[in-house]
């Protein structure tokens, strides 16, 4: 599945995370959310919006 949606990839076994065309993170949704890169932040972000 190729989502931009956090509720839908927190369904995923594997989250691949793209930046410029490159692989930048790979791993499971918890993993990445708690390893403060690029998905934490995302992750990050998305809670301060949805406050």
């Amino acid at each position: 599945m190729v989502t931009h949606r956090l509720d839908h990839a927190r369904l995923a076994d594997r989250v691949v995370v793209l930046a410029g065309g490159r692989v930048v993170e790979d791993g499971g949704f918890t993993e990445l959310a708690s390893a403060g890169g690029p998905f934490a932040r995302l992750c990050e972000e998305a809670a301060r919006v949805s406050r």
